[in-house]
């Protein structure tokens, strides 16, 4: 149940019942550190009282003066208990060596060994983790930044450069399945110029963005195949020519992966198509051209010539052909 709304008239009056208990004359006075608010056992605010007081005797005033500095100094051991016990979770326990080398240890079960200054680490230096994780290398300004090792928990590895804790610069990340890419970073992403090896045997020569195959690049097929150009959030995507292991060669367009649109498709034998693709296949309009001399022109679906065809024939004859 939320507790009941105070009126602006009561609140100075309630603000001095709730220094009643020591909880909350240390919430209270934490809150307003410039002031301190005694609990004497005596409503200040009520005039007879405070008249009683003064007409009590000698002996009686000392045994109440005597009661106020008891129950004021019991409130500030209170509130230093409080203030180190809040001092222990904030803030990590430090310990220096005359060289600036040292220990931190982090409430959550962190550690980090190595140089530090002013409270930060900034030099050479070990971390920690509570999860496992390592790393090893420079820091600036508490930050990893130059060069480092991580060791992740899950078994992969980063060594190259930092900066402002991320990874930036050239660096190797070897992933636990075996796969590795080396080159560029920024930001934390691959970036730039790199090199992908998969853990099956392909591997990818060319430029990433925001972490991805992107831009120009090499993609050599465990099965032989090699595609060379356009790549787009880790897909063939724009221009780039197939070389198949068989011999074949496709030129032309690429979407998600694909040969798509225009483009042409040259068989070992010395037969080839010129035309649209879609997913992969042929589809649309096309010339097929013979090995001999022949051509056939027509509709395209599915990877296979549809309806009529016209064929043109080395010897000069135009046939129709109709699938």
């Amino acid at each position: 149940m939320e507790p009941k709304k105070e009126s602006k008239k009561d609140s100075k009056k309630e603000s001095i019942k709730e220094l009643m208990t020591p909880s909350k004359k240390i919430s209270e006075i934490n809150n307003n550190k410039h002031s301190i608010v005694i609990d004497n056992d005596i409503d200040n605010n009520n005039n007879n009282n405070i008249n009683q007081i003064n007409n009590l005797p000698e002996n009686k005033k000392s045994e109440i003066s005597k009661k106020s500095a008891k129950s004021e100094n019991k409130i500030k051991e209170e509130i230093k208990s409080k203030n180190n016990e809040e001092i222990s979770i904030k803030t990590p326990k430090i310990t220096l060596s005359k060289n600036q080398k040292g220990q931190i240890v982090y409430d959550n079960g962190d550690k980090y060994i190595g140089s530090v200054k002013n409270e930060l680490k900034d030099g050479i230096g070990i971390y920690y983790y509570a999860s496992g994780s390592r790393y090893e290398g420079s820091w600036k300004n508490n930050l990893k930044d130059g060069q480092g090792i991580f060791y992740y928990a899950s078994g992969d590895k980063y060594e190259g450069e930092y900066k402002n804790d991320l990874m930036e610069g050239k660096g190797t990340y070897t992933f636990a399945s075996g796969a590795v890419y080396e080159g560029e970073w920024k930001g934390g992403m691959k970036e730039g110029k790199g090199k992908y090896y998969f853990k099956g045997g392909s591997k990818y020569v060319g430029d990433f963005k925001n972490d991805n195959m992107e831009g120009k690049g090499i993609y050599s097929h465990k099965n032989g195949n090699k595609y060379e150009g356009d790549f787009k959030d880790d897909q063939k995507e724009g221009r780039g020519i197939m070389y198949f292991k068989n011999g074949d060669k496709y030129d032309g367009g690429w979407r998600l992966g694909k040969e798509e649109g225009k483009g042409v498709y040259y068989f070992k034998n010395g037969n080839r198509y010129e035309g649209d693709f879609k997913e992969g296949k042929k589809e649309g309009k096309g010339v097929f051209y013979y090995n001999n001399g022949d051509r056939e022109m027509g509709d395209f679906m599915n990877d296979a010539p549809i309806g009529m065809h016209v064929k043109y024939c080395i010897e000069g004859k135009i046939k129709k052909v109709y699938y």
